[in-house]
């Protein structure tokens, strides 16, 4: 399944050689989009990789495409991730920078996770190279950018590393 995903994430990699709605790392103009996942990149459904075409969206243009529950902010309306699942999200209209320091809080899995599940969560930059901030076991849990050696991140994936049951309500960014 991981190949499957790696494979739709491939296929993706043209929408990311676009130029980002902001630079976070030259101080360009930056887009004062809210700082939630508001694109579905891929998923799984049913054991099958799925992608959401090869462009992303402009900013702003409303998602409709897989599971978008789990876009936007927090507001109980939840994508549950199955068993062996993996979404892919990004956010097109923002940005996530590493604040500074060990254990800072800089991104918010808003997320109901079973006793017994694990959600193994990856950032990146582009989309097509990724760095595991590690597995999450709690429910709305903070992740340090830390130990991913990026300071700025788009892309965020979530992979049940448990029996599934996990509910995805927002991805938010800290910074």
């Amino acid at each position: 399944m991981r190949a499957g995903m790696a494979a739709a994430a491939l296929a993706i990699v043209a929408c990311q050689a676009v130029a980002p709605d902001a630079d976070p790392l030259t101080g360009g103009a930056i887009d004062a989009g809210a700082p939630y996942a508001d694109v579905v990149i891929a998923y799984t459904i049913q054991g099958q990789a799925m992608s959401c075409g090869d462009t992303l969206p402009q900013c702003g243009a409303a998602a409709t495409c897989g599971p978008t529950a789990a876009l936007g902010p927090p507001d109980q309306v939840d994508y549950e991730l199955p068993a062996g699942g993996v979404l892919e999200l990004a956010l097109r209209c923002s940005f996530v920078m590493e604040l500074g320091g060990i254990n800072s809080a800089d991104l918010k899995l808003w997320a109901d996770i079973p006793q017994g599940s694990a959600a193994v969560i990856e950032v990146s930059v582009d989309g097509a190279f990724w760095h595991t901030l590690g597995p999450v076991q709690t429910s709305d849990a903070t992740l340090d950018l830390e130990s991913s050696e990026l300071d700025v991140i788009r892309f965020v994936r979530i992979s049940d590393g448990g029996a599934g049951g996990i509910r995805i309500d927002a991805v938010e960014g800290l910074r």
